[in-house]
């Protein structure tokens, strides 16, 4: 998480802070699902937020979504996309039609 100890207000009215809420909501995914079939995947529940927390540690934490311009490594340059310069070309044709016909 970014920001874990930020609040996050239940109803408009209870601070909670945000690494209390996730894990609440864990919780109470893991006890609704061993209570019993209900119709609802709550382990998907519990999947998606390991998921999701792999992800962010993996990715996140490691720099890759921060190269920037003043990030290690500066900015990724157009020739890393998909396509090199070809692409680069349609999309400006593309845009270039879209202007002269003032859509």
């Amino acid at each position: 998480m970014l920001f874990p100890e930020n609040h996050i207000y239940i109803w408009f009215l209870f601070p909670v802070k945000a690494k209390h809420l996730v894990l609440f909501i864990a919780v109470l995914q893991l006890l609704q699902g061993i209570s019993g079939p209900t119709g609802i995947a709550y382990f998907a529940h519990l999947g998606g937020m390991a998921a999701g927390l792999f992800f962010f540690r993996r990715r996140c934490l490691t720099g890759v979504f921060s190269r920037g311009p003043d990030a290690p490594g500066g900015a990724i340059p157009a020739t890393e996309y998909r396509g090199g310069g070809s692409e680069r070309q349609k999309v400006d044709s593309i845009l270039d039609t879209i202007a002269n016909k003032r859509i």
